[in-house]
């Protein structure tokens, strides 16, 4: 296979030159949207020494610029920041939860408890009027009701009387 060392060169910025299949570059120019722009110039050049550093013929204007990261690098370190964020936002509850618990607890008891207290007393006052005014006239007249049927199933009978002994002849009548 033949081989010729050289650069492109072309005059706008905003183009890219084409890649070949198999992973070099190709003179054809292409706009951000990857249609055909133009061609770029092939100047011919000496091979490089093999001691000097290579350098990036990818897009004009790039010259000293650091290539892209690796994405699984890039995931890799998002994880781990990821952890590292996380572990300081954990610590950083437990730290406020420990400060903010005396705090939490002095307003619990010059705030919270009074008024929860004021709130069921006001409730075991209404529930005690509803019993005295609702329920107790009820129960008045369903325990009077139960004392009337057990007065008169002990209200002795007739029947049950003791009998009464008279006594007489027993006459005869004929005529």
């Amino acid at each position: 296979m033949g081989e010729m060392w050289g650069s492109l060169k072309w005059d706008d910025d905003n183009l890219t030159p084409g890649k070949s299949k198999d992973g070099g570059h190709h003179n054809n120019l292409y706009d951000s949207d990857g249609k055909l722009k133009g061609a770029a110039s092939f100047i011919p050049g000496d091979k490089p020494d093999p001691g000097t550093p290579k350098q990036s013929v990818d897009k004009p204007g790039t010259k000293g610029q650091k290539p892209p990261p690796d994405p699984g690098l890039a995931a890799l370190i998002k994880g781990e920041v990821a952890d590292i964020l996380g572990e300081i936002v954990k610590d950083a509850a437990k730290t406020l939860v420990v400060e903010a618990t005396p705090h939490a607890k002095k307003l619990w008891n010059e705030k919270g408890r009074p008024a929860l207290e004021a709130k069921r007393a006001e409730a075991a006052h209404e529930a005690k009027v509803l019993w005295n005014e609702k329920a107790m006239p009820v129960i008045d007249r369903q325990v009077g009701r139960r004392i009337e049927k057990i007065a008169a199933r002990k209200k002795p009978k007739v029947v049950a009387m003791q009998p009464r002994i008279i006594e007489g002849e027993v006459v005869s009548v004929e005529e």
